[in-house]
C-alpha cells in the first residue's frame, strides 16, 4: 500500500515540476493530387451529335438535315387567315310574340364566307390542333341558346362540328370552340375554293325567368378567330411563294480543333434535297459557307449561285414517292478539301427557293403533309488516311488544389503512351492562355504497319517545374487548359488514324509542403 502512494505521489511531483514547451513542431510532407488520367481516341474525340465514325472505322461522317419548305413557313403563315363574323337578324315577323323558355324557333340562319388567301386555293385543310375564339354580342332581352355547325367541319367520324353557344341578356359573351384533329372541306360540295358556311338554329334558353319576346330590330353578332392552330395536311392550289432564308448548321466540337495545314485524301460532301411536298419548287443555292472563329470561307462548285427544278412528290394512297436531288462534292469540282482542312464550327447555307415557279400546273392538286417537308439533308465523310501538320486539340480540366498549406514548391507530372501514328506535343496553360511548360513536351508516334496496326506504341514522361506565381494563378482560377497538338511523321506520306488507336495520359501534380503544430 505504502508503495502504491509512493509511486503515485512521484508521478504527481514530476508532472508539477515540468513547464509547458513553447516550440512548435513542424515536418515536411509531400501531396500528390491526381488532375487527369484519360484514353482520348477517335471515338471518344469526334462521339458528337451528327458526328461520329463510319462503322468500318475508315471514315469521320457529319449529318444534318434541315427543312427548307414546310407548312409553318407556307401555309401557316400572313396568306391564310381565317377570321369571319356571322350576324343573325331575328326576323321581324317574330316581333312582339312571347316565346316560352325551351321554345325553339323554325328559322334557320346561315352565312357562306369565302376567304382571300391572296392566289391561294384550299380544296382541304386538316389540323392537327385548332381553337377558335369566340365573342357574341346580342341585344335581345333575353338569354337565346345557339346551336352551331360549321358545315364542312368533319372529324375523324366525318361528323360535321355542332356545339351549343348561350348568349346573355345584352352583354358580351367570349369563349372558346375546340376543333382539334378537325378536317375543313372548302369546296362546297365540289363548287368552289376557300369557302366555309355556318348555320344556326336558335333557341330559347330554359336559364330565362320569363318568356322572351324579340324586338323589331334586335340583331346577333358572332365573330371567330383562330387563337391557336397546327395544320396537319393542306390540298388545292397552294400559291406560288417565295423563300430566302440562311440554314445555320453549328459544330460546336470544332471550336476546340486547330490545324495549320490538313492534307485530305478526296474528302466528300453531298447534299439531298428530298421533296415530300406535292408542290414543284425551285432552289437557289445563293452560298455555302465554311466558318472558323466568324472567319468564313464559300464553298465553290457549279451548282452554287444557279436555279436547281425540284419535282413535287407524289401521294399515290399506299405509295408515297419522295423527289430527289443529289449534289456532289469533291476535290475535283470543287474546293472542299480546302474549307474542310480549316475544321469549321459553322456552315452556313444561304438559298431562296420558289414555290410553283409555273403557276397551278397541278389543276388544283397540289398538296403538302406536316410530316413531309421538303428538306435538304447534309453529309460530309472524311477519310482517316491523311497527312497534316500541327492539328490541334484543346481541353479544359479542372484542378483544385488545397487551401492552407505552405506549398515550397510543386511539380507537374506527365505520362504519356501514344498509339496514334503521328507525333504529339503537349502544351499546359493557364486559364489566362499563358503557357505553363517553357518548351513543348512531345511524344514520338507509334510504330503502325501500312494498315494502320499498333505494331510498338511510345511511352513518355515528363515532369514540370511550376513556380510560385503560376501556382498561385492555378489556385486562384482552379483550371488548367491542355492542348494536344498532333503532327504527321513527315509530309509525304499518307497515314491511316484508326477508332482503335489510343493515347493514354495521366497529369498529377506533386506538391512539397511543410506542416506546423504549435
Amino acid at each position: 500500500m505504502f508503495r502504491r502512494v509512493y509511486l503515485l505521489t512521484t508521478i504527481l511531483l514530476i508532472l508539477l515540476s515540468c513547464k509547458k514547451s513553447r516550440n512548435s513542431t513542424s515536418w515536411n510532407s509531400f501531396f500528390s493530387i491526381p488532375i487527369s488520367t484519360d484514353t482520348l481516341n477517335l471515338n471518344k474525340i469526334i462521339s458528337q451529335d451528327k458526328l461520329y465514325l463510319s462503322n468500318d472505322g475508315t471514315h469521320v461522317v457529319f449529318k444534318d438535315t434541315f427543312e427548307l419548305y414546310k407548312i409553318d413557313q407556307s401555309i401557316i403563315g400572313d396568306d391564310i387567315q381565317i377570321e369571319f363574323t356571322d350576324t343573325i337578324i331575328v326576323p321581324s315577323i317574330l316581333a312582339g310574340v312571347p316565346f316560352p323558355q325551351g321554345f325553339q324557333l323554325p328559322n334557320q340562319f346561315s352565312e357562306n364566307h369565302i376567304f382571300n388567301f391572296k392566289d391561294i386555293k384550299l380544296k382541304e385543310i386538316q389540323f392537327d390542333s385548332l381553337i377558335f375564339d369566340y365573342e357574341i354580342e346580342s341585344n335581345v332581352n333575353g338569354e337565346l341558346d345557339l346551336n352551331l355547325t360549321i358545315d364542312g367541319a368533319f372529324n375523324e367520324n366525318a361528323q360535321n362540328f355542332n356545339t351549343l353557344i348561350t348568349t346573355d341578356v345584352q352583354k358580351k359573351v367570349t369563349g372558346k370552340l375546340n376543333l382539334n384533329n378537325y378536317r375543313f372541306d372548302f369546296t362546297d360540295n365540289g363548287n368552289s375554293f376557300n369557302h366555309l358556311s355556318t348555320l344556326f338554329l336558335i333557341g330559347v334558353s330554359t336559364e330565362n325567368n320569363e318568356e322572351v319576346i324579340f324586338g323589331s330590330d334586335d340583331i346577333i353578332t358572332i365573330k371567330f378567330k383562330i387563337s391557336k392552330s397546327k395544320i396537319s395536311s393542306a390540298k388545292g392550289y397552294l400559291g406560288s411563294n417565295e423563300i430566302n432564308d440562311t440554314a445555320k448548321i453549328k459544330i460546336p466540337f470544332m471550336k476546340k480543333i486547330a490545324s495549320n495545314n490538313f492534307e485530305l485524301n478526296d474528302p466528300k460532301f453531298e447534299l439531298i434535297i428530298k421533296n415530300g411536298i406535292g408542290i414543284d419548287a425551285q432552289l437557289k443555292l445563293n452560298e455555302i459557307g465554311f466558318n472558323k472563329n466568324n472567319i468564313n470561307q464559300s464553298l465553290n462548285h457549279s451548282s452554287i449561285n444557279q436555279n436547281i427544278n425540284i419535282n413535287r412528290a407524289l401521294d399515290l394512297g399506299n405509295d408515297f414517292q419522295y423527289s430527289v436531288n443529289n449534289l456532289y462534292f469533291n476535290s475535283d469540282n470543287s474546293n472542299i478539301d480546302q474549307l474542310i482542312g480549316i475544321f469549321p464550327d459553322e456552315i452556313n447555307i444561304d438559298y431562296s427557293i420558289i414555290s410553283n415557279p409555273l403557276g397551278n400546273q397541278s389543276g388544283y392538286n397540289d398538296f403538302i403533309f406536316n410530316k413531309h417537308p421538303l428538306s435538304l439533308n447534309l453529309g460530309v465523310n472524311i477519310p482517316l488516311i491523311q497527312n497534316f501538320d500541327s492539328i490541334i486539340y484543346n481541353d479544359t480540366l479542372d484542378l483544385k488544389i488545397p487551401e492552407n498549406l505552405e506549398i515550397k514548391n510543386a511539380n507537374i507530372k506527365l505520362e504519356f503512351n501514344n498509339e496514334f501514328p503521328c507525333n504529339c506535343c503537349v502544351n499546359l496553360r493557364l486559364s489566362s492562355g499563358d503557357l505553363i511548360n517553357s518548351s513543348p513536351i512531345c511524344i514520338n508516334s507509334a510504330q503502325t504497319d501500312l494498315l494502320g496496326n499498333l505494331m510498338q506504341s511510345t511511352i513518355s514522361q515528363y515532369e514540370i517545374n511550376i513556380g510560385n506565381d503560376v501556382l498561385e494563378k492555378l489556385q486562384n482560377s482552379n483550371k488548367l487548359i491542355i492542348d494536344l497538338v498532333l503532327t504527321s511523321p513527315d509530309s509525304v506520306t499518307n497515314f491511316p488514324i484508326l477508332g482503335i488507336q489510343n493515347l493514354f495520359y495521366s497529369i498529377n501534380m506533386d506538391l512539397n509542403t511543410d506542416i506546423k503544430l504549435n
